[in-house]
């Protein structure tokens, strides 16, 4: 087990950042946002603490609610734009095709 939270953080990266982005991409974010979701989970995890205080178990668990959550949180912002280009599309008619 790693001394100290900057070795253990690099150990969790190293072994489980791989499965979180699965996590992520499986939630429905982009691919090239997947990344920079897990990186932001990981330091949250670490700003929040949760290093020193849990088992590397405990941890799993933790970042796998800290994922969901940024995951959440992109789509949410993402949202009015989607609404906004749904919203363009139902201005479009289309025909019936004739028979």
């Amino acid at each position: 087990m790693p001394q100290d939270k900057d070795e253990l953080l690099q150990v969790l990266i190293t072994k489980y950042a791989q499965m979180y982005m699965k996590l992520a991409y499986a939630i429905g974010v982009p691919y090239d946002d997947v990344e920079d979701i897990v990186m932001a989970s990981f330091w949250s995890c670490y700003k929040g603490g949760y290093l020193e205080k849990m088992t590397e178990p405990e941890i799993k668990k933790v970042l796998v609610r800290i994922v969901y959550n940024k995951c959440m949180d992109y789509h949410r912002k993402a949202a009015p734009t989607d609404i906004a280009a749904i919203e363009d599309l139902s201005l479009i008619h289309i025909s019936e095709p004739t028979r």
